[in-house]
């Protein structure tokens, strides 16, 4: 009888006699009482409880016989089927009764957390439950994770902004992608920022275990949307098929644009300071589709 599924069983809300009367039913059945309590290494002051327990959940079936009950398992596909629909029964209920309790005060502070876990629950929230507008820098990955959300929010009208990262195409909506070596350069590549309805901001960084950062600040959120929108922009503009979109501006602002661009940390930007200028060479022109 293999420990880890007794565990995996214990997971789903059996106790570990339940877990180990089951198992010994599905091996062999019909079967009473005694010989599952032999067969489980149960004590029989507690096999009947746990079978008892087990028929009320629907995981047992039991027979009179003449010498006694006699015990049969339901299934496994059955039984997971089963838990599978109460389990979303319990969650529906649970959801329906929490949002009920929830304040929709406004609070501008800057909460922070960890994990891929916690990214994925919050940038989800965000993309579902948008309903205007969408502003988003995503890479490769997030593309294909999000990509049903994405979906989503353009069917439902949400007027959608995409500055990717990556090598993949947005599923919809407008989008630009970002040179590779510059988003390196900027670390844009890990980097996965939401900003809903011009009223919430979500700024992840993926790298190793991942922490994030999600504001109603209207100060933030207008920076971050501001962001991805000069990055549209600029993608659109360096897209033209003009040789150099800057060429109308003064030497002074030019230079003075330059500067900027190439003061990105080392050591990636000692590597390459070309990169990050505004004016882009032909052969790494941005595409972009609508």
């Amino acid at each position: 009888m293999s420990q880890d599924t007794i565990d995996m069983l214990q997971d789903l809300g059996f106790t570990e006699y339940e877990a180990r009367v089951y198992l010994a039913l599905l091996a062999a059945h019909p079967t009473t009482g005694y010989q599952v309590s032999i067969r489980a290494g149960v004590p029989r002051s507690m096999v009947y409880e746990a079978l008892g327990r087990l028929e009320a959940r629907g995981a047992v079936l039991r027979s009179a016989d003449r010498r006694g009950s006699l015990y049969s398992p339901v299934l496994p596909e059955t039984l997971l089927d089963h838990l599978e629909q109460g389990f979303h029964t319990r969650v529906a209920s649970v959801r329906k009764d929490l949002a009920k309790r929830v304040n929709a005060g406004k609070d501008d502070r800057f909460w922070t957390g960890r994990g891929p876990e916690l990214i994925h629950g919050l940038a989800a929230q965000l993309l579902d439950s948008s309903s205007g507008e969408l502003l988003v820098i995503m890479a490769d990955p997030e593309i294909v994770q999000y990509r049903p959300s994405l979906e989503s929010a353009c069917s439902r009208g949400v007027r959608l902004g995409i500055v990717l990262t990556g090598e993949l195409e947005a599923p919809c909506g407008l989008w630009a992608r970002h040179p590779p070596r510059e988003s390196q350069i900027q670390q844009l590549d890990r980097l996965l920022l939401i900003v809903a309805d011009t009223e919430q901001a979500l700024i992840a960084d993926l790298r190793g275990e991942g922490s994030a950062t999600i504001t109603t600040n209207s100060h933030m959120v207008h920076i971050a949307r501001q962001f991805v929108w000069m990055e549209l922009l600029t993608q659109r503009l360096n897209a033209s098929g003009a040789p150099d979109p800057m060429a109308a501006l003064p030497v002074r602002e030019r230079e003075f644009l330059e500067s900027v661009a190439s003061a990105w940390p080392a050591p990636v930007a000692q590597a390459d300071r070309k990169a990050t200028q505004l004016t882009k060479k032909a052969n790494s022109k941005p595409t972009i589709r609508h």
